[in-house]
């Protein structure tokens, strides 16, 4: 997940992170898939309330720009050139307390990715 990572470095991470999944793709001669996708805004806080808000390193709200974190994660997935494609993604974070994106900028991102498929 996103938990700490700036946005100008995690394009960067989402490459590498493909590229381990195609590497174990390739030793066990199979496919990759992404199988859990949540973006966390907010620390786990007490039943269904969310807890403190999250932060990149410099201070930025995660909440403010999780949509960004999405779209760099969607971008990287439908232009990834390895010898083995990503064979799907799961989402799992609609309404998360955590990570929420219902009624928020991430909904948007999201459902238009899933429309390209």
């Amino acid at each position: 997940n996103n938990v700490g990572a700036e946005l100008a470095d995690w394009p960067t991470a989402i490459k590498r992170l493909y590229g381990y999944a195609e590497a174990n793709a390739k030793c066990s001669d199979s496919g990759w898939l992404v199988t859990e996708l949540w973006l966390p805004t907010h620390e786990i806080g007490q039943g269904a309330e969310p807890g403190k808000a999250r932060t990149t390193k410099n201070g930025t709200p995660m909440a403010d720009i999780q949509h960004e974190y999405y779209k760099v994660v969607f971008d990287q997935y439908i232009a990834y050139t390895g010898e083995i494609k990503p064979a799907g993604l799961g989402f799992t974070s609609y309404l998360n307390p955590t990570a929420s994106v219902k009624g928020r900028p991430a909904e948007a991102i999201i459902k238009d990715f899933f429309h390209k498929l």
